[in-house]
């Protein structure tokens, strides 16, 4: 079952902060298309395995921060 995130204050933090490391993190994510939409818990878990997939060590601290708000 797909679980989509909403913005409002309960779920905002893990789809803001993934939001937020795909603008910081560009090289992470050569592979993504810019109009791929980020809603569910599953795109943001794929956002945390790019980041330590192909991230530096401040991309693998932004995906602990992610991963705690999962």
């Amino acid at each position: 079952m797909i679980t989509p995130l909403t913005d409002d204050s309960s779920a905002a933090p893990p789809l803001a902060l993934a939001r937020d490391a795909l603008t910081r993190f560009r090289s992470c994510f050569w592979s993504r298309c810019d109009v791929a939409p980020l809603a569910t818990r599953s795109d943001v878990a794929l956002v945390v395995r790019r980041l330590r997939q192909n991230g530096d060590q401040a991309a693998w601290a932004a995906a602990a921060g992610i991963q705690q708000c999962l």
